[in-house]
């Protein structure tokens, strides 16, 4: 279960960017989908290193669980309305190609969109979902309510705020399937804008790890640093790489359906400071690496990781 929300309240910078603009006009679609739907993905990768790399230098010797997907997915509806410098920081930060146009980059968002909505399976279940909410102070051009009908709801934040809040937790709760109830708390007033982003993931793992084979056991949290934790335990035939760009092994860990995957990615246990030296080398190609299916191969591997929850 993966969640994120942001709350935007900079009336006068944020809210005239995000909410003045439609698609342009001279925006003309191509009908490349498929090629703008790759380059979406790359910067949606790129925008994922970065955002990794920038928390683990905020929070060090701290374990990090966020969705860079939800995040990434939220900021392409306020890219979608913004103009001008709201425009150029946030075509920046998600790593939009200049050449792209926002219409083309649109109709990647939803080719997608519905492509993960009809490649369901038995074996897990995904849902992302996006909602913006804008103040009913606000002007909305009838071309944003046209284009994103779904995402988008007017709501009163100034006079009505509790009824607000309730109604985006409820949202949350519903998109989550009642896993998060009480997302937002103590909602400002002055809030013009609220991005919100609901994912929600439930699967089995493929091979499963038998309760049987769990024993507490010593794990090295660091070179100098070891817990005694809960191990799991299994012997089977996995993707396995040692990935030299990298610096670590690589095992793909799969849940039942196939096209969901958990990927670990393990230092040498003599090399101090190993994880923050992945993190640091990790990029684009070394991730693209990691997860075409023709970089790695099945091995049989004895796999021991601690029992976690998220």
């Amino acid at each position: 279960m993966w969640w994120s929300w942001f709350t935007l309240t900079c009336l006068a910078v944020v809210a005239p960017g995000v909410l003045g603009q439609c698609l342009t006009a001279d925006d003309v679609t191509s009908g490349a989908a498929r090629e703008d739907r790759r380059e979406l993905s790359v910067g949606q990768q790129a925008f994922s290193v970065a955002l990794l790399q920038q928390l683990a230098a905020v929070h060090p010797a701290t374990n990090l669980f966020f969705s860079p997907y939800s995040t990434h997915q939220a900021l392409l509806l306020a890219y979608f309305g913004a103009a001008n410098q709201t425009d150029a920081a946030l075509r920046r930060a998600l790593r939009i190609p200049q050449q792209q146009s926002k219409a083309a980059t649109w109709q990647a968002y939803r080719l997608e969109k519905f492509l993960r909505n009809f490649n369901t399976s038995d074996g897990h279940l995904f849902t992302s979902s996006n909602r913006v909410y804008i103040s009913n102070k606000l002007k909305m051009r009838p071309c944003l309510a046209e284009k994103f009908d779904t995402e988008l709801a007017s709501i009163d934040f100034e006079t009505n705020t509790e009824a607000a809040q309730k109604a985006i937790n409820t949202w949350v709760s519903e998109q989550t399937h009642g896993q998060i109830n009480n997302l937002i708390q103590g909602l400002s007033p002055a809030s013009t804008v609220a991005l919100v982003n609901a994912a929600y993931f439930k699967g089995k793992w493929q091979s499963q790890f038998q309760p049987e084979n769990t024993h507490k056991e010593v794990f090295h949290i660091s070179h100098s640093k070891q817990a005694l934790v809960e191990m799991m335990k299994q012997k089977g035939t996995f993707n396995y790489m040692i990935s030299e760009r990298l610096g670590a092994h690589v095992l793909e860990l799969p849940y039942k359906g196939e096209d969901i995957s958990m990927f670990i990615l393990l230092p040498p246990f003599l090399k101090s400071n190993g994880v923050d030296s992945i993190i640091k080398q990790l990029d684009v190609d070394s991730l693209r690496e990691i997860t075409e299916q023709d970089a790695m191969y099945p091995q049989t591997v004895e796999v021991e990781i601690p029992k976690f929850t998220v």
